[in-house]
């Protein structure tokens, strides 16, 4: 039995040696698996990180593929073609972009061009105006140079080329002007501070007065001109207004706060008269006087509320009338004297700007001491001739120019030689001048440019701007006529482009080697101007009240007509690579501004063809009333650098300033069919028409300037322009996205237009 169970086991293990082999085999089982996972960690960690990577190649071709579709759908497109670069980059380089635009668009559109700008020693402000003007000057000094010395002497151009060339002949002017100008003067019956010169018993007054107008072109007590009749704009006629002050406007004779510019001028007028030989005792004496004299005058001056007023300040008068408002005065003589071969008689209407002056000016001259007389009379020949003459009278008075422009050095030079006589040559040879600036340098398409950009802005007056809500409907249709009609002259007159009729023209003026004689002609000759308009039949050749090369147009009240010279089209504003929301943001909008003067203050007074008498209904002119109060309030609420701006007389400016960014820009939008085509740095179209607009306006002042001129003149710098006209503008907020309440998007606005 034992034998049996023995084999049994041999035969048969027992249980526990069979768990002990199965765990042994689930141990070599895990260890197989182990070894298996790490011999493999590397290629599961390539798959994963291949996974991954896959992941990641999907998502960025599924946002290219996204982005991609979005480039295939329409949207904004890029300007890239050299116009549209050009004029970006010039913009640029004029902004500052780290200010808000909706919080200092001025500092945003003329930031860099103000820092690269700096104020020349001689001037109180510079602006856009002044460097086109510059720029004009260097090619028309250019031309003169051209011209040959020994050429034509009946061509006009030779005479601008003698007129210059005299002009620069300090060394002479230093030497012979004074004995010259004296003579003048002793021939005119003497100047009383010089004793030796003068007696009382041979001055007569009437016949100084008459030939200090003639011969010599001095506004003494008042101005006479030749022009269209505010009340019958078919013809022209003598006009006669107030003038002959020696400070810039009558309000600096009055206000306590301007001594020192009281002084200046006092100052001015002692160190003349010790200049041109007085004793210290008599020079002030004449100064004290002189100065009393002028500030009587400038009492009896009509106020600016008289002057907006044609319908109360214009009066047609016959000779003989004007003799019984203003008998102290020999009218008949004075005019036949200066208007020779015009048959000027008792009869012969003109035209009396604020009659009121001219009796009380009569009044003035009857109770006034014939010393008094005779020291203002020569005080205005000397001061009109004082650039003329040797440079101790030129730095005397430049002196003065310097102090109401705020320069603190009042010894620097006050204008480049070359300059000045450029300036000089303008005034008497302006046409001459124009004509060879616009053979040279004006073309038929800049013509064609300027007159479409005028004719698109009346249009768009007519057709977008009808609703004007200051307008019932009667004075609006009158309104949309007025513009219609008004006569648009630009460029030139055609008469610069006939050589024939050029030398026709200047032939009574005769150009010597004397500087000071060749004034003395030029202003005879303009006085010839003034007579052969008077005689002549009017034609719109004699419109033209401008050079060619002014950079500034011009609207006139008589006869509705605005102005556009060459010299603002030759301008970079018109360039013809310029995108259109550019130029009309420039151009259109200075153009825009002198055809809306035909409803400021003054322009409300004239009709359809510029005829004298009021349009506007008595409900539309309450409405108009109160928004030029809403925007003087508005304008007296801002300071330029901490001055005060007196808003007063200022709203009707405001009004024209608004009306013609908004017209402009109508304008350019009825155009411009995409205004999201976008400048590289400037943004879109819209916003480049705002920078442009900013652009043409920018300017430098300095604050003694602001301070001499904010009581007087009734203008602002274009800063406080600028800001007010945008504020007042839904269109530039949405533009750049100002929120309500931001400095440019104000809460409180007056809408206008």
């Amino acid at each position: 039995m034992a034998d049996k169970r023995n084999d049994e086991e041999k035969a048969d293990p027992n249980e526990n040696d069979k768990c002990i082999g199965n765990n042994k085999d689930e141990e070599k089982k895990r260890k197989s698996w182990k070894e298996f996972c790490v011999a493999n960690m590397k290629v599961l960690l390539v798959i994963i990180s291949l996974c991954v990577l896959l992941f990641i190649v999907f998502v960025v071709m599924l946002v290219f593929a996204v982005k991609l579709k979005r480039l295939q759908e329409p949207g904004p497109s890029r300007c890239l073609n050299s116009g549209c670069l050009k004029v970006a980059a010039d913009a640029i380089a004029r902004m500052d972009t780290s200010y808000d635009p909706c919080t200092n668009f001025w500092a945003y559109s003329c930031g860099n061009w103000i820092k690269t700008h700096n104020l020349t020693d001689d001037k109180g402000s510079r602006k856009v105006e002044d460097v086109m003007r510059d720029h004009i000057f260097h090619q028309l000094r250019y031309l003169i140079d051209l011209v040959p010395s020994s050429g034509n002497e009946r061509t006009p151009e030779w005479k601008v080329k003698r007129f210059f060339t005299s002009c620069m002949k300090t060394v002479d002017i230093e030497y012979s002007s004074f004995n010259n100008f004296k003579n003048k003067v002793n021939e005119l019956g003497g100047w009383n501070i010089i004793p030796d010169t003068w007696s009382l018993q041979r001055w007569d007054v009437d016949k100084l007065v008459e030939r200090l107008h003639k011969n010599y072109g001095i506004d003494a007590f008042f101005k006479i001109s030749v022009d269209i009749d505010d009340i019958n704009p078919q013809i022209v006629i003598i006009k006669m207004e107030p003038a002959g002050l020696g400070l810039p406007d009558p309000s600096y004779y009055q206000q306590s706060n301007l001594e020192q510019i009281i002084k200046a001028y006092k100052d001015l007028m002692q160190g003349m008269a010790k200049e041109y030989g007085a004793t210290p005792e008599h020079a002030k004496q004449f100064s004290e006087d002189t100065f009393q004299f002028e500030k009587r005058m400038a009492k009896i001056m009509p106020s600016v509320e008289l002057l907006l007023n044609p319908e109360e300040s214009y009066k047609k008068m016959t000779v003989d009338t004007l003799k019984s408002l203003a008998p102290k005065i020999k009218w008949l003589d004075l005019l036949q004297a200066y208007f020779p071969f015009a048959e000027i008689s008792v009869d012969t209407e003109v035209a009396i700007v604020h009659p009121q002056y001219f009796r009380d000016l009569s009044d003035l001259l009857i109770a006034k001491g014939i010393e008094e007389i005779n020291n203002y009379l020569m005080w205005r020949l000397l001061s009109h001739y004082a650039d003329h003459l040797p440079s101790r009278f030129r730095n005397l008075k430049n002196k003065f120019r310097r102090f109401l422009e705020g320069v603190e050095d009042q010894d620097v030079p006050f204008e480049e030689r070359w300059h000045f006589c450029i300036r000089q040559t303008n005034r008497y040879l302006g046409l001459a001048l124009g004509s060879m600036y616009v053979k040279k340098y004006f073309s038929p398409a800049l013509k064609l440019q300027g007159r479409t950009v005028v004719n698109a802005i009346k249009d768009t007056f007519v057709e977008e701007m009808g609703d004007i809500s200051w307008l019932d409907a009667t004075s609006q249709k009158v309104a949309k006529e007025k513009i219609l009609s008004s006569p648009v002259l630009i460029g030139y007159p055609d008469l610069i482009l006939n050589e024939n009729d050029m030398i026709d023209y200047h032939v009574e003026l005769v150009v010597q080697t004397e500087y000071l004689e060749n004034i003395f002609a030029g202003e005879y000759f303009l006085r010839e101007k003034k007579k052969d308009l008077l005689i002549s039949s009017p034609d719109p050749e004699h419109s033209w009240t401008l050079i060619p090369q002014s950079v500034d147009a011009v609207y006139k009240y008589s006869g509705n007509q605005l102005i556009v010279p060459a010299g603002l089209l030759t301008s970079y504003l018109l360039e013809a690579e310029k995108p259109l929301a550019w130029r009309y943001g420039a151009l259109g909008t200075k153009t825009a501004k002198q055809m809306l003067r035909a409803f400021d203050e003054k322009g409300i007074h004239y009709k359809t063809n510029g005829q004298l008498e009021s349009w506007m209904t008595n409900s539309s002119l309450k409405a108009y009333k109160d928004k030029i109060d809403c925007l003087e309030d508005h304008i007296s609420t801002m300071s330029y650098e901490n001055v005060k701006i007196n808003s007063e007389w200022l709203g009707g400016k405001a009004l024209t300033d608004i009306g013609s960014v908004k017209l402009a820009y109508q304008a350019y939008r009825r155009q411009v069919t995409d205004n999201t085509l976008l400048f590289p740095g400037v943004g879109n179209s819209d916003s480049l028409f705002f920078i442009s607009y900013a652009q043409s306006m920018c300017e430098l002042v300095k604050m003694k300037k602001v301070e001499n001129l904010k009581n007087v003149l009734h203008s602002v710098p274009n800063k406080i322009r600028v800001m007010t006209t945008l504020q007042q503008l839904p269109e530039f907020s949405k533009t750049f996205g100002c929120d309500t309440g931001s400095e440019m998007n104000l809460r409180n606005t007056c809408p206008v237009w």
